[in-house]
Parts: structure tokens; C-alpha cells; sequence
């Protein structure tokens, strides 16, 4: 046996563990998607104006930014090897702002993690499986108090808001809106402007889809059909006819549509924005034959949708009747003015011819 003073001593370790290493918030994993990215908080306008921002690039990823870009509108010397980003006309083009502003906004609510895309891209397989028909056919109802089936042209497709606080202000015209949609049928004006306070709702229907955005009072009428006119025809070139009048359509099938409509609205927000002045001088669209009603006069006096057709045609008749009527006036007036002088000119006429000849 070994006594406790003679056995050996156990041996001890000065080495430490060394801390493993903090993550850096530049890691493109990070900056990419996390929710905590400086991109989330930065004017990433700003950053991408600095020069570095593309001289840092290797030449295949300023190719692979370049093809991303829809025209060459916004690329100095296109087609060159020196091609680049012309960032003075993207840094004044509204869906680019706003393209920015909805980049920064998903990275500080998460949407580019990893783990949030593969639940929402399984939520969407879910949809389209018709997993979650009952709850949108629920909301359909309660937003729109329209019930799925209910009646011709009811069924919502996609909707948008602004936000929460223009939700709220809305709630009342929203109740109006439901009610406009129950009237609308095929025999009812194509597209008509009804004032509610200090909104106005204006409506265009095309292909039996109706086409329907609220703004204020004050924002251009001829600019607000300018944009229903966009979205019906974007919405009509990607979504077949077909589709569209399937019998197994389900509500809010085509809220993907939602990023067309958010981005189109974006450049319209402003009417005095330059390109919406260019809209205004250079649209076509004639907006006096447009009917305007109160909505009191459509919702609680008894006119009906159907009647602004008939009334717009009448009025288009009479203005062609008087029209004609003005013509024939103006003829009178002038032969009394100057018919006298006329017929003594050709009895002159007649008598040196006469006299003469």
C-alpha cells in the first residue's frame, strides 16, 4: 500500500479555453438576413451611391446586377464593358425608393431568414392545396361582407392598403365600397367616379373584373383611372381569362398580384411627382364622359349603377343634338347679318352680266 504522502500528485493544467469567436455583424449571413443587419436601419440609398459600392464588385457580379435590370433606361454605357448603375435617375425613380424602403423593411421583420422563407414557401404550398380556403373565404365575408358564390363579379381576387392608420380611416368607406360592389352588374357603367366626404372611389371594370382604388378628393381623376387602367392591364396579360371565370376560383387567389399593385401605387402616391405631371399632359384618357356620383344620391336615394350608363348615353345624344342646333343658329344669325348685303352683291352681279354680256 502507498501512503497518501507518497502517491503521486494528480498533474493540473494551465491552459484556458479559448472564447469562441464573436460573429461580426458584417457576416454576409448577417447582413443578409438577420433582423439585426445594419442594412435594417441604414439609408441604403446612401450606401449604394457610394463609389465603392460597385467598384468592389468583380466584373461577373456587375454583369449578374446588370441583367437583372428591366431596360437599359437606368445603365450608363449598356452593352460596354464599363457599364454601370445610373444611379442619378434610379435615385429619382419612385419604385425604386420604394423597392429600397420594402428591402430594409423585410430584413428588420425577418423575412429573409432562412428559416422564415422555407415556412412561408410551405405555407403557400398549403394554400395552393386549398389548405386554408375556409379562412380566407371567412375573411372574405367579414372584410367584404360577400359570401363565396353569392353573386356575379363578388368574389375579391387581391386587395391592398396603405397601412394600419389608413385602415382605420377607412373603415367607413370600406362599408360603402361593399355595397357599390353588390349594385355593380354587367349593365352598369364601365367606369364612374362616386364621391364619399372626403374620399372618392373610383371603379373600372374590364373583362367582368372590377378594378376599384380610394383616394382623396383632391387627387386627379384622370390620373386615378391612368392607374386602374395600369393594373387591368397587367392583371389581364399574367392571369388568363380562363382562370378567371373557373368555377373553383377561391378568394384572394391572386394576392401575389399585391407586389404589382404596391409598387404601381408607390409612383402614383404623388400627383405632383414629374412623371405623374407627364401622365396627366400626356394620357389620352377623356375623364368628362366619366359619370360622378354621391354616393348618398347611389346608396340611400335610390339611383342605381345601371342608370349613370343610360344617363351618360343620353347625355352624349343631347350634346350631338345640340350641337347640331348650334350650327343651324349660328347659319341663321349669319344670313340675317349678312344676307342682305349678299343678294344686293348678286343682283349687281346679274345686272352688269346683263347689261354688259
Amino acid at each position: 500500500m502507498v501512503s497518501p504522502s507518497q502517491a503521486p500528485k494528480p498533474k493540473t493544467s494551465t491552459t484556458t479555453k479559448r472564447p469562441a469567436r464573436r460573429k461580426s455583424k458584417w457576416d454576409a449571413a448577417t447582413v443578409l438576413t438577420s433582423e439585426k443587419s445594419p442594412l435594417a436601419k441604414c439609408d441604403l440609398r446612401a450606401v449604394l451611391q457610394h463609389p465603392l459600392a460597385w467598384d468592389i464588385l468583380t466584373p461577373d457580379e456587375r454583369a449578374s446586377i446588370l441583367s437583372h435590370f428591366p431596360d437599359e433606361t437606368h445603365v450608363h454605357g449598356a452593352g460596354t464593358p464599363d457599364a454601370r448603375p445610373n444611379l442619378e435617375s434610379l435615385l429619382n425613380d419612385n419604385s425604386f425608393r420604394h423597392d429600397c424602403a420594402r428591402y430594409a423593411e423585410g430584413i428588420a421583420s425577418g423575412w429573409h431568414d432562412e428559416q422564415w422563407l422555407y415556412e412561408a414557401w410551405e405555407a403557400h404550398e398549403r394554400r395552393a392545396a386549398g389548405e386554408f380556403d375556409g379562412v380566407l373565404e371567412r375573411a372574405l365575408e367579414e372584410e367584404w361582407g360577400v359570401r363565396v358564390g353569392e353573386a356575379e363579379g363578388g368574389l375579391m381576387l387581391c386587395a391592398s392598403v396603405d397601412d394600419e392608420q389608413a385602415e382605420e380611416s377607412l373603415g367607413e368607406v370600406k362599408s360603402q365600397v361593399r355595397q357599390v360592389l353588390r349594385k355593380l352588374t354587367r349593365n352598369s357603367e364601365a367606369q364612374a367616379s362616386i364621391e364619399s366626404g372626403q374620399y372618392t372611389i373610383h371603379y373600372m371594370i374590364d373583362s367582368d373584373v372590377v378594378f376599384l382604388c380610394i383616394s382623396e378628393r383632391s387627387y386627379p381623376r384622370k390620373l386615378a383611372f391612368t392607374y386602374l387602367s395600369d393594373l387591368a392591364r397587367e392583371f389581364l396579360t399574367t392571369h388568363p381569362a380562363t382562370a378567371l371565370h373557373s368555377m373553383s376560383l377561391r378568394p384572394y387567389a391572386y394576392m401575389d398580384f399585391d407586389t404589382f399593385i404596391t409598387r404601381t401605387k408607390a409612383t402614383y402616391s404623388d400627383a405632383r411627382a414629374s412623371q405623374n405631371l407627364d401622365r396627366l399632359n400626356d394620357e389620352l384618357r377623356d375623364v368628362t364622359q366619366v359619370m360622378t356620383k354621391n354616393i348618398e344620391d347611389l346608396l340611400y336615394r335610390g339611383d342605381s349603377l345601371e342608370r349613370m350608363g343610360e344617363l351618360s348615353s343620353r347625355l352624349r345624344d343631347d350634346s350631338k343634338k345640340y350641337k347640331r342646333a348650334a350650327v343651324r343658329i349660328n347659319w341663321e344669325l349669319l344670313l340675317k347679318q349678312y344676307g342682305p348685303f349678299g343678294a344686293l352683291g348678286f343682283i349687281i352681279i346679274v345686272f352688269f352680266w346683263w347689261r354688259f354680256f
